[in-house]
């Protein structure tokens, strides 16, 4: 994945490459440091001292033969297949919360987009250490994108984040329509 800097110096654009073609999005943000941790399909960074974490996956672990369901089914299995892998490396944060969904239109070349965002939080602990997922179905893959808060008063931050990721996600069809 490529990160570059915007010209306005307070948003950073993404370039992942992904099986089926490439994408691009717009996280805002004035610095950024790439973190070398992490499983080798995903690439994780901070931007103004939260951590991220883009990952893809491809879309047919989370098909199952003869169910319907689409795109939502898709997502509801990730997640699903999130939370045992949470549950099976004894992650502190194992409490589930389900935000919700929301449909974007179909834009510049980029199919209609369904986007799930959901959490996961240290139980019994109000405003401690907390990971938002907010995942999609683009082509072959599912895309998630998770931050990582260890204080409530960044909550506001990652959902900015969350929400910029949700409009700018897209297809890169031609060098005109980069952002």
């Amino acid at each position: 994945m490529s990160v570059n800097k915007a010209l306005s110096g307070k948003a950073f654009i993404f370039y992942p490459s992904r099986s089926d073609g490439d994408s691009s999005f717009v996280l805002p943000g004035t610095e950024f440091r790439k973190d070398s941790g992490g499983p080798p399909e995903s690439v994780q960074f901070f931007i103004d001292g939260i951590h991220y974490q883009f990952l893809t996956t491809p879309k047919s672990q989370f098909i199952v033969d003869g169910e319907a369901g689409g795109d939502a089914a898709v997502l509801h299995r990730h997640t699903a297949y999130e939370r045992e892998f949470i549950a099976k490396v004894g992650n502190p944060r194992s409490k589930f919360q389900e935000i919700g969904s929301r449909n974007r239109p179909a834009v510049e070349g980029t199919p209609a987009l369904l986007f799930k965002l959901w959490q996961m939080k240290v139980p019994g602990k109000q405003g401690d250490s907390m990971q938002y997922y907010l995942t999609t179905v683009i082509g072959d893959d599912v895309v998630m994108l998770s931050a990582i808060i260890l204080d409530a008063k960044y909550e506001a931050r990652v959902m900015s984040a969350l929400d910029s990721f949700t409009q700018t996600f897209q297809f890169i069809v031609s060098e005109k329509s980069c952002p």
